[in-house]
């Protein structure tokens, strides 16, 4: 930059701001003036200065310098900032607001059904139970979802070592975080099959045919529906529907 102004005054905080007040200070500016949010003209130019900015007075050896000699205090051990090493403001908000944290092991939600079923107005009026049929992917039988031949049929994630999570560090304007994510070689469990189950290979899972009993209660009208929780595709559920017919 060819004129460097006051670091305090680029941040908008007095010479006696607290680190806490000048990171405050920071975050606020980062987030109004990062070129993935700010397409104004000298967004970009700003959003260096500010960083340039923080990069001192967020470093106790650094103020203390600029505090005692100005901008010569810190000419030296000062780094130019690129903007190219860092990630988009998605990354740098979700390092900074811990976002993209989700560590979750809990298997994906099957697909939902929804039936529609033909009742008279008799059956409206005085209730029925009804037998619906549904092809839908459930839970192995044989290996109760795991895909595995058996118990001892699993090895630990070399990927994760048995974690489940992914680390990875993220260098940011504010610093460098470390971010978790599932590993997608475990789906999250920790471990790997060594031997797949012969019934589903190793998918937990197997297209089913099953009847389901539904109960009709009275008075129901046309077009209304009901829930059946955990009668959809595996962990899904299924809705029915009624229809009126002549």
């Amino acid at each position: 930059m060819s004129s460097k102004r006051d670091y305090y005054e680029i941040l908008g905080v007095g010479k006696n701001a607290t680190d806490e007040e000048i990171k405050k200070a920071f975050r606020k500016l980062a987030l109004e003036f990062h070129p993935d949010r700010n397409k104004s003209k000298g967004a970009e130019d700003k959003f260096k200065e500010i960083n340039e900015a923080y990069q001192v007075l967020s470093d106790p050896e650094k103020r203390k310098s600029y505090d005692q000699f100005g901008h010569d205090g810190i000419k030296n051990n000062f780094q130019d900032f690129d903007f190219q090493n860092f990630g988009g403001f998605g990354d740098i908000f979700d390092a900074f607001f811990g976002g993209s944290q989700t560590t979750s092991r809990s298997r994906r939600k099957g697909r939902d059904l929804h039936k529609t079923v033909n009742i008279t107005f008799k059956d409206s009026a005085f209730g029925i139970e009804n037998d619906i049929s549904v092809e839908r992917i459930g839970k192995c039988a044989k290996c109760s979802g795991s895909g595995a031949k058996d118990s001892a049929s699993f090895t630990k994630c070399p990927n994760c070592n048995g974690s489940g999570q992914v680390k990875r560090i993220q260098k940011t304007i504010f610093g460098q975080f470390a971010q978790s994510s599932v590993c997608q070689d475990c789906t999250g469990s920790g471990k790997k099959i060594t031997q797949k189950c012969s019934e589903c290979n190793g998918k937990g899972s197997n297209l089913e045919k099953k009847t389901i009993s539904v109960k009709i209660p009275q008075g129901v009208s046309s077009g209304d529906t009901i829930k059946l929780s955990g009668e959809g595709e595996y962990a899904g559920n299924n809705s029915v529907k009624w229809r009126y017919i002549p």
